[in-house]
């Protein structure tokens, strides 16, 4: 102890602050059980399971003129929609738009032209971010969506997205054993001497579970004899979570 508080005492300032700043809290991702979120700010959309988060204020560019024919003394007309006449260059052409910023504004095929018939026009992009608790790479004006195979699910007033799946899986038996269909469900058999032998329940597949565990009905497990016509399928009681994923 007494080499533990001469250390702590004898710190320097800066080791001090590296301290503070690696104590200081860091945003934390939520679980996939928990799913995303549209941060706050943003207006959200979950449509056919894609979500999107749309910046409450968009993205707004001048309209400008760009130099023609070598010529610099460019007059903007901002009557009707935007037209520019480089003086003694011939007919006027319509403005362009000022370029957007690389990696920080929307791509420039996202800007639509807004007119303004007596003042200079805009040229205006709607403002997409990723939702939060996860995170994304790629565009984020196409949403999120759950990966094949799960179910989307809402969450947060329709501001959230979880995706879940049940565990199905199909009843078979332990290796030895044989699987028959009798009175409308599997059965799993097995041949001893010349004797048959009748097992009291099948097995989910591909599930890591063997027969010696003991009946899967007892283990988190639900036999459904309903879902398919010739075979069994053992349905899992607590359900599978997957982040959404960016596309």
């Amino acid at each position: 102890m007494k080499v533990i508080k001469t250390l702590l005492l004898t710190k320097t300032a800066a080791a001090a602050a590296t301290f503070v700043w690696m104590a200081l809290p860091v945003t934390a991702h939520a679980s996939e059980q928990t799913g995303v979120s549209c941060p706050a700010g943003t207006e959200a959309t979950l449509s056919n399971g894609v979500l999107k988060c749309k910046k409450a204020e968009p993205k707004v560019l001048a309209s400008i003129c760009v130099p023609r024919f070598g010529k610099t003394n460019l007059v903007l007309n901002p009557t009707g929609s935007d037209t520019c006449l480089a003086l003694g260059a011939g007919n006027p052409v319509p403005s362009v738009m000022q370029p957007p910023t690389p990696g920080i504004d929307p791509p420039a095929s996202a800007f639509r032209r807004v007119v303004n018939q007596t003042a200079a026009d805009k040229f205006v992009a709607d403002v997409y971010v990723f939702p939060t608790g996860a995170i994304f790479v790629g565009d984020a004006s196409h949403g999120v969506k759950c990966p094949s195979g799960f179910d989307s699910v809402a969450t947060n007033n329709g501001r959230g997205l979880r995706c879940e799946d049940v565990v199905v899986k199909k009843a078979v038996c332990d290796t030895g054993w044989s699987i028959e269909r009798h009175n409308g469900r599997d059965l799993c058999v097995m041949n001893v001497f010349g004797n048959r032998v009748e097992g009291q329940y099948t097995i989910p597949e591909n599930a890591g579970y063997t027969g010696l565990i003991g009946n899967p009905e007892t283990h988190g497990w639900n036999l459904d004899t309903d879902r398919s016509g010739n075979t069994d399928f053992w349905v899992g009681e607590q359900k599978a979570y997957r982040y959404p994923v960016s596309f």
